[in-house]
């Protein structure tokens, strides 16, 4: 009976692992350890295609034809299995190396033509897999040059190796517009990593950057890139640079792509910082700063526009926009008297400033804005006027009183500014705050 309950049992374990593997067809690992001075390399794949298993000791490096190992380090091993063959390259205290060679469990001896075959197939496996990457573009690149390299790109397993194969090309090879082109295609294509396409379009970016053609295809694999915190590094780093019109177009355009309110906003202001010569692309910056969805990130960009920035016209109009979108009232009168720091509107963008208050609910963030306008030495009759009945329609008696004892302080005695002054104090509430507000205006 017990022997009855173990064998179902184990044949339930070995059905449950079948239903594993055939559920999760693809599975890898790859490591690196450090022992005694020694470099340990492991790698283990196991897919629909069958499973491979690649280990090596020290260095390794493949002879110049890519049929045998032209080098091991001493006292090493390399140990290959892929389905039915299994291959053992030893290297003794002086380097000489020795194979061992089987094929379904029968030994194949090296000097046998099968023999070359089979390490030969096995030597372009590990090359796929980026053993001895760097010896192998090396060599690939002296017997085909740069489109032998290319070509071979697609077939490589791994994004890590495809980018030493290009950066290898970007960094040794004298390139044309439309070679870098292909490069940069190549990088949106074939490499799935966002890290592995950042750090490569990052490296190379002034590169990319000198022609037309490939600066286009650049920011169309930078656009490509996944993760916003990948994407907008590279953005701040190319920003560093000196970009012409076009270039900074472009960046702009990728920024827009950005979903995550923290890295667009930083992104935008390395834009702002970067682009004070580009006059024409600030209603483009308002308008990505408008996606913004975080007050506080939004504030943050509009805040920094002002710092580097004058507004004007449209750029205005745009900018009062946006301010309205801000719901928090700390955040909305930050930006405010930011404004207010580099330039008091006139006319219309004046007492479209002051409407934006009516939006706001906190009356004591709305006063802070208001006696800050007032300070501003305003020129016109008009701009007291909408400072005193904006700060009419205020709730809170303290406040509201508090805002007009300030303005009787500043304010011209005409008698309109009075009269307007007059009818403010009665909408006051508060007999106390009343009367403190009519002795300020005598």
């Amino acid at each position: 009976m017990k022997k009855t309950v173990l064998s179902l049992l184990a044949v339930c374990m070995m059905m449950l692992n079948a239903a594993c593997q055939k559920e999760r067809q693809v599975s890898s690992s790859s490591f690196t350890t450090h022992d005694n001075g020694k470099v340990f390399h492991n790698m283990t794949i196991v897919d629909h295609f069958g499973s491979l298993h690649i280990a090596y000791e020290g260095q390794l490096r493949f002879s110049d034809d890519e049929k045998s190992i032209a080098m091991l380090s001493p006292n090493s091993e390399l140990n290959y299995r892929n389905n039915n063959i299994k291959i053992k390259v030893s290297s003794d205290a002086k380097g000489l190396i020795s194979y061992l060679i089987y094929e379904d469990g029968q030994k194949v001896s090296i000097d046998l033509e099968r023999g070359q075959k089979i390490m030969s197939e096995a030597i372009q496996v590990m090359i796929k897999h980026g053993i001895d990457a760097k010896g192998s573009v090396e060599r690939l690149y002296k017997k085909g040059g740069k489109q032998a390299v290319l070509d071979r790109v697609s077939s490589l397993q791994s994004d890590y190796i495809k980018g030493i194969y290009l950066d290898f090309l970007l960094e040794n090879e004298k390139l044309t517009g439309a070679e870098l082109k292909t490069i940069a295609q190549q990088v949106s294509q074939l490499i799935a990593s966002d890290y592995e396409k950042a750090k490569l379009l990052d490296k190379n970016a002034q590169t990319f950057l000198k022609y037309p053609e490939s600066n286009s295809a650049y920011f169309q694999a930078l656009g490509s890139i996944n993760s916003d915190y990948e994407k907008a590094k590279v953005l701040k780093n190319v920003l560093q640079q000196n970009l012409d019109a076009p270039t900074f177009s472009a960046a702009l355009r990728v920024t827009g792509s950005i979903n995550s309110d923290y890295e667009k906003a930083g992104v935008l202001k390395s834009l702002i910082s970067k682009g004070t010569a580009w006059r024409d692309q600030f209603g483009s910056i308002l308008d990505i700063s408008s996606q913004i969805g975080s007050d506080y990130e939004k504030a943050g960009v509009l805040e920094h526009f002002l710092s580097h920035n004058n507004l004007e016209g449209e750029n205005w109009g745009k900018f009062s926009q946006i301010l309205t979108q801000i719901s928090s009232d700390y955040e909305q009168a930050g930006v405010i008297k930011a404004v207010l720091d580099k330039q008091v509107p006139s006319g219309a963008d004046f007492d479209k400033l002051l409407s934006t208050l009516n939006n706001m609910s906190s009356d004591y963030e709305k006063a802070g804005v208001l006696k800050k306008i007032a300070n501003q030495d305003l020129k016109t009759e008009a701009q007291w006027l909408s400072l005193i009945n904006t700060t009419a329609n205020m709730s809170s008696a303290h406040e509201k009183s508090n805002v007009l004892v300030h303005l009787a302080n500043l304010m011209p005695r005409g008698e309109t500014i009075q009269a307007a002054y007059t009818k403010a104090a009665k909408s006051i509430d508060s007999d106390h705050e009343y009367g403190r507000v009519m002795r300020a205006l005598k």
